[in-house]
């Protein structure tokens, strides 16, 4: 049976195009703010301070008014072996790990939006909003919330095109049939050929 270019359900739709864009637009804003709103050399000593200081150690912040969502104490990171991750190994290196965390989360957007590579995306998706969490969930409820809804819905559309292939992937899966790795990467349940029953 020939792979077919089939377009995801219209009711999946503003999932997806959410999902997509929220991590297209995260990537872009990131990598800007790294790389280009002051410069490497700033961009790597803001973040190298907001990943070594403000997410492993914590600290006392000086806020007028305490709110759960500006307090005046965050508290160290509490999952064993993070703090060590986090000031020994990201902080030092802060401009080259966001640019690759933004990197990644731009390719995971484009992937959701056109529907090519899902498998991976969709894999790789949840993994980095788990790490997020991981690294900074403690300091603010909004990066919790924020992180869970979109781990839920990327496990969401990946249950789901297990069944029903959307976008570029069908295209894809046939296009590099030649290509073992890429081809499974795009590879849907829709493709294989149903096996024919004895006369």
């Amino acid at each position: 049976m020939k792979a077919r270019f089939r377009f995801y359900p219209l009711m999946l739709a503003p999932l997806i195009l959410m999902l997509g864009f929220i991590w297209a637009m995260g990537g872009t804003l990131n990598m800007y703010d790294v790389n280009f709103a002051q410069g490497p050399a700033s961009g790597n000593q803001r973040y190298g301070y907001l990943i070594g200081d403000v997410w492993s150690q914590g600290g006392w912040y000086n806020v007028t008014y305490s709110t759960l969502y500006f307090p005046t104490r965050i508290s160290p990171n509490p999952v064993p072996g993070m703090s060590w991750l986090l000031d020994t190994v990201m902080a030092p290196n802060a401009g080259a790990v966001m640019t690759t965390m933004a990197a990644f989360e731009l390719l995971i957007g484009i992937s959701i939006l056109t529907g090519a590579f899902t498998k991976i995306s969709l894999l790789g998706a949840p993994l980095m909003n788990l790490g997020i969490i991981l690294a900074a969930g403690h300091t603010n409820p909004g990066i919790l919330r924020v992180n869970l809804l979109m781990l839920g819905s990327a496990l969401t559309l990946l249950i789901y095109r297990r069944q029903n292939a959307w976008g570029l992937d069908p295209w894809l899966a046939k296009k590099l049939k030649n290509v073992p790795i890429l081809s499974r990467v795009a590879a849907t349940r829709a493709e294989k050929s149903p096996t024919q029953s004895p006369a």
